[in-house]
């Protein structure tokens, strides 16, 4: 499979991402990710991709048997493997990878996907990484999705597009990443072969969860 390939570092805004993105989602984010935890069984596995600081990882290997997290970040990574030691966490691993160079042979129980899709430029990546994150999960698995979906309200969608701007200024500012459009996630899934059992939105329609099953 192709991969996909970003040129933009979340390194220079490691030590503040959770607490920006956090603070400018009203702290939407921290539902949705609480949402998704409580979907997750014990003493299952989870594959967390785009883990950046680790937080969600962390707090699902509080619940969970074992998980891997995987990140391009090497600051974010470095950071997630100490807070993970800060909370003597031990059935999680972290590895600064790329998710197509990375040479897992394992399949999960869960494939999660937090705030990681929104940063890809177009809907084909979306499908690419998708797809990948589908060929990790066990036959039933999981795969779950917390990140922008539009609002079918129109005024609600230009709202949002508005918001989305400076939020894309300042990451393009920091990290290269440049404003892009809100991919339809949920034709996207479809197209990848994965059924959406669940869809939850957050904060004006926007902040959203998804859960789908292979």
């Amino acid at each position: 499979m192709v991969g996909v390939s970003l040129k933009y570092n979340h390194d220079p805004i490691s030590a503040i991402y959770d607490q920006f993105t956090d603070m400018i989602s009203i702290y939407q984010t921290v539902k949705t990710k609480n949402y998704l935890l409580e979907k997750i069984d014990k003493n299952r596995s989870v594959l967390d991709i785009g883990c950046g600081n680790g937080d969600f990882a962390i707090s699902c290997a509080k619940k969970v048997s074992k998980v891997i997290g995987l990140d391009v970040s090497k600051k974010m990574i470095g950071n997630a493997k100490k807070n993970a030691k800060h909370n003597n966490i031990k059935n999680v691993t972290f590895y600064q990878e790329d998710l197509f160079s990375f040479d897992l042979k394992e399949k999960f129980d869960y494939v999660t996907l937090v705030y990681f899709l929104n940063v890809f430029p177009d809907e084909d990546s979306v499908e690419t990484v998708l797809k990948k994150a589908r060929s990790y999960l066990k036959p039933g698995g999981y795969l779950l999705i917390a990140d922008e979906l539009k609002p079918a309200n129109a005024v609600l969608s230009g709202l949002i597009s508005l918001f989305r701007m400076p939020v894309f200024t300042f990451f393009y500012l920091t990290t290269g990443l440049r404003y892009h459009k809100i991919h339809d996630l949920e034709k996207l899934l479809t197209r990848s072969g994965i059924q959406i059992i669940e869809e939850k939105r957050f904060l004006f329609q926007y902040c959203s969860v998804l859960v789908g099953k292979v």
